[in-house]
C-alpha cells in the first residue's frame, strides 16, 4: 500500500469483490487489539464492500453515494464486472475541476481582478 500510495485495497475471491482492506481497518482491528498481523486472517480486518456504482454514473451521483454510505471509497462496476475503487478525494477533485470550468465559461470568479480580495460574482 505504501509503495503505491494508496489507502484501500480490493479483496477479491475468484474475480468477485468480497471486501476492502484499508490501513485504518488494519490499525483498528489488528494493532489496537494487540493481534499479530502475521496470524490474523484478512477477512477479520477487511471492511465489507459498500454497494457498487456503475461506471456510467456521473461523478456527482457517485460522490453523493460515497457521502451516504459512510465509506471514503466505492467499488465501480461495468456490466457486473469489478473495475476498481474510486475515493472521495478523487471525486472531489473531479467535481472541483468541473465547477472551475463552468465558472470560467460564465466568467465567475471568487477574487476581485483589482486587488485579489474574495468577492464572488461575475467579472465586469
Amino acid at each position: 500500500m505504501y509503495r503505491y500510495k494508496t489507502q484501500y485495497v480490493a479483496v477479491m475471491d475468484r474475480g468477485d469483490l468480497v471486501g476492502i482492506f484499508t490501513y485504518a481497518s488494519y490499525l483498528g482491528n489488528v494493532l489496537r487489539s494487540g493481534k499479530e498481523a502475521e496470524n490474523t486472517p484478512l477477512d477479520e480486518v477487511m471492511n465489507t464492500a459498500p454497494a457498487p456504482v456503475d461506471a456510467e454514473q456521473s461523478c456527482r451521483d457517485v460522490f453523493q453515494t460515497v457521502c451516504q454510505n459512510g465509506f471514503p471509497y466505492v467499488p465501480v462496476e461495468q456490466n457486473g464486472r469489478f473495475l476498481g475503487l474510486v475515493s472521495d478525494d478523487i471525486l472531489r477533485l473531479e467535481l472541483s475541476r468541473e465547477l472551475n470550468a463552468m465558472r470560467k465559461k460564465i466568467g465567475f470568479s471568487f477574487f476581485s481582478p483589482d486587488d485579489g480580495s474574495a468577492m464572488g460574482g461575475a467579472r465586469p
